[in-house]
């Protein structure tokens, strides 16, 4: 019985460590920018999201390897404007339950909140520029939307403090 176990400590150990090689390239903060996209992703987009993922950097190394002319192009860098999700344009379905309304709620104030701060006068801009093209009806749904929000926020955080004086 203890060889067994030693063989599964070694195998775990040899495991690690040809896991912390191969991760030695990357820098802790993008290995924790990867991890937290991937655990924000939705569960049902990971799996076709990881395959494209491994579909390019297949096609990138190819490329890279001598003699790769084969193939019949070059593939020299990711393109930095690419996209993986189809946007659709147009009419959104009305939310079927309290619990859907809730979660898209959360994911638009993480979306606001995992905007990087460098990007800040972008997202000003695009932010002003989105409220041009919005009709003065849309932008003063929005205000008192947005003044809604603020008065619930108020309300949860009152709540918070009751319940913890």
């Amino acid at each position: 019985m203890p060889y067994s176990k030693l063989t599964t400590l070694f195998t775990l150990l040899e495991t690690a460590s040809a896991l912390l090689e191969e991760l030695e390239g990357v820098s802790d903060r993008q290995l924790a920018r990867l991890a937290g996209v991937f655990t924000r992703m939705p569960a049902e987009d990971r799996e076709p999201i990881l395959a494209i993922l491994e579909r390019e950097v297949e096609l990138r190394l190819l490329a890279r390897e001598p003699g790769a002319t084969v193939i019949g192009f070059d593939i020299v860098r990711p393109n930095p404007n690419a996209r993986l999700y189809i946007r659709v344009f147009g009419r959104q379905p009305v939310y079927h339950s309290r619990d859907e309304l809730m979660r898209a709620t959360l994911r638009a104030a993480r979306m606001m909140l995992h905007t990087p701060e460098r990007m800040h006068d972008d997202w000003e801009a695009a932010t002003l520029e989105a409220f041009r093209a919005l009709t003065p009806a849309e932008r003063a749904a929005i205000k008192s939307h947005n003044q809604e929000m603020l008065s619930l926020l108020e309300r949860f955080e009152g709540e918070t403090k009751a319940k913890a004086g």
